[in-house]
């Protein structure tokens, strides 16, 4: 259970970067210049947690990452800062960088100053979802001048078995993740599931180009359950559509 303290940072006076700033996590832990130089004019929130404290009866993590030493690069405004110590959490469905006195720094995908987070060669960019009513953090599968396939990572929980008697967990449950997929198009900016079978992809090509689409795939030989199969068929989609 996170014990919540929250801070709203803002920084004032001009402040002098260059247009790439290495941190550590070392130098997130106080109030060094490159931290203000990366949040300036962030609202925040800060949090003191421990992060030994989790549910017993739950195995894994509800973190994309094993591990918090992952570099990340971080687009802000118009500059670039690379950090360590950056995590994804599944539940909360945000960025975190883990200080140097046990606590979290939250990266909310509701900054207009945030582009892009670049981790583990993955890239994340924040869009607005209609469906959650809020802008959240997708990762970026394709990118074309037309349209962007995404993914969005879910926290999935395996349920464990328990004793009927004791109502003790003989085996915990376990957690993991999943991926959605969705369709963003640049012109209306609109954000639409994919489900990964013929019928749910056909259902995002216009009528006027699905025999040409079909086709195209059935002489490539490509999959509509194969995300990179996907990709090579939206693709030749957009390109005879434009």
């Amino acid at each position: 259970m996170l014990k919540k303290i929250v801070y709203t940072l803002f920084f004032i006076g001009s402040l002098n970067c260059l247009s790439q700033t290495n941190l550590g996590t070392s130098g997130l832990g106080g109030n060094s210049k490159e931290t203000t130089s990366l949040f300036s004019g962030m609202k925040a929130q800060t949090y003191h947690t421990n992060f030994k404290d989790k549910d017993k009866n739950i195995e894994g993590s509800p973190y994309l990452f094993s591990q918090w030493n992952k570099k990340a690069t971080i687009w802000f405004g118009d500059r670039t800062f690379v950090i360590d110590g950056v995590n994804y959490n599944l539940e909360d469905e945000r960025f975190e960088v883990k200080l140097n006195n046990d606590s979290i720094f939250v990266l909310s995908p509701e900054n207009n100053e945030l582009k892009q987070i670049s981790i583990d060669l993955l890239v994340f960019k924040p869009f607005h979802s209609s469906e959650l009513n809020s802008d959240v953090f997708y990762e970026v599968l394709l990118d074309e001048s037309n349209f962007e396939l995404l993914s969005m990572y879910k926290l999935k929980i395996t349920p464990g078995s328990v004793d009927p008697l004791t109502k003790e967990y003989l085996t915990p449950k376990q957690y993991s993740s999943e991926k959605e997929f969705y369709l963003r198009t640049v012109s209306d900016e609109k954000i639409k599931p994919i489900k990964l079978k013929k019928s749910g992809v056909l259902k995002l090509i216009k009528s006027d180009y699905t025999s040409q689409v079909k086709s195209f795939a059935k002489k490539q030989h490509l999959k509509y359950n194969k995300i990179a199969d996907v990709q090579k068929i939206l693709s030749y989609y957009f390109s005879i559509k434009s």
